[in-house]
């Protein structure tokens, strides 16, 4: 092999070697394209409801940002709750008209992780039975992170308990659309990564909360205690 050719040839194995990422700080990949996913649908959700606020103003004779502005002022319902046009749009995005299929959301792992940090032990006799107040936390850190207060309210009205009885007809993740879904499903991984990494359960809430930046009123889950 001719002297250039060598040379060629290790400048090619040195460019392909920078490209290849040190496994000491490398991230995981599934993460990262997840990530990068639900930046590419929330950017696009974005400009499509820009788009439909501007539509909105060029329909009425207002301006964009009048349009907007609209939008995100508070609509009062007689009960006290509020809401907003944007919320609305949100909860379109978000929620299935009809419920979907089952499909395995809350895998074990989860639970595990759960009762490991908190103490619950688990009911050999009845090992689907899991304590009302996992169903508080995966309201706050799971559905918490679509940052949209009316979900909650939403979910309840949609799939309320059955008469005389603390059930539902549905599990709450069946209402949500394939977008959102898939989404829920990145928090729950998001949720026992950082579980795997805590030895008690507020250590946890307070490394997760900083980490994606979650912060609640006090009374905003009272009301909520069974929504998985």
């Amino acid at each position: 092999m001719s002297k250039k050719k060598i040379t060629e040839t290790k400048v090619e194995d040195e460019q392909l070697g920078s490209q290849v990422p040190n496994s000491e700080n490398s991230v995981n990949p599934a993460k990262q394209t997840r990530e990068l996913k639900q930046k590419l649908r929330e950017k696009r959700k974005e400009e499509e409801h820009r788009i439909q606020q501007s539509i909105f103003g060029k329909l009425l004779g207002i301006d964009e940002g009048f349009a907007i502005r609209k939008a995100k002022e508070p609509i009062i319902f007689a009960d006290g709750r509020t809401t907003s046009l944007e919320e609305i749009g949100r909860i379109r995005d978000i929620l299935l008209a009809e419920a979907r299929e089952y499909s395995l959301t809350f895998v074990p792992e989860y639970y595990s992780q759960m009762r490991r940090l908190t103490g619950y032990k688990l009911d050999k006799k009845n090992p689907h039975h899991k304590p009302c107040i996992f169903a508080i936390y995966t309201i706050k850190y799971a559905y918490g992170r679509f940052n949209l207060k009316v979900l909650i309210r939403e979910l309840q009205d949609r799939n309320p308990h059955l008469p005389g009885l603390n059930v539902r007809n549905f599990k709450h993740f069946q209402l949500t659309s394939e977008a959102a879904h898939e989404d829920l499903r990145g928090y729950i991984q998001d949720m026992i990564t950082v579980m795997k990494t805590c030895r008690r359960w507020s250590q946890f809430e307070t490394k997760y909360s900083r980490m994606y930046n979650l912060a609640f009123p006090d009374d905003l889950f009272e009301p909520y205690t069974s929504l998985t």
